[in-house]
């Protein structure tokens, strides 16, 4: 059965961050700590078509039915920008994952004359932050 965000062929592209996009993974230094690791959720909607509030649920509703279909051991759990899942008890780690949408419809050109160049400024991405003032309304910049 396809996901509610395949089903409205909504183009993603997920992708590693941090040190599980280097392959530095190191243990955690104590016992009690988990292997902590992220990945970003790039979707392709304008950002004026919903809130940062929707998309953070929507997304958070996808990552609860992947956590189920998958017998995830712990419940989902969201964060400020991001939804973590907890994969395993005998080696503990969890993924943060965040949502955002991509800035490439609307480069901001004044960033260009604050030292960001053209290619960077096209590789922006909007996140999600239940912490924003303007969280539950529809903004142009998140």
């Amino acid at each position: 059965m396809p996901s509610r965000i395949e089903s409205c062929s909504v183009p993603t592209n997920v992708s590693a961050q941090g040190s599980f996009r280097y392959g530095t993974v190191i243990r955690p230094l104590l016992v009690s700590a988990e292997y902590d690791l992220d990945n970003v959720t790039t979707l392709e909607w304008r950002k004026t078509a919903m809130t940062q509030k929707d998309l953070k649920q929507l997304y958070g509703g996808e990552i609860k039915e992947y956590a189920k279909a998958h017998g995830m051991v712990g419940p989902v759990e969201e964060r400020n920008r991001c939804w973590r899942l907890r994969y395993s008890e005998e080696i503990a780690f969890h993924l943060d994952t965040l949502p955002c949408i991509a800035e490439r419809a609307r480069c901001n050109p004044g960033d260009y004359h604050r030292g960001v160049s053209p290619q960077l400024a096209a590789l922006a991405v909007a996140i999600t932050d239940r912490r924003h003032p303007e969280y539950e309304r529809v903004t142009r910049a998140y």
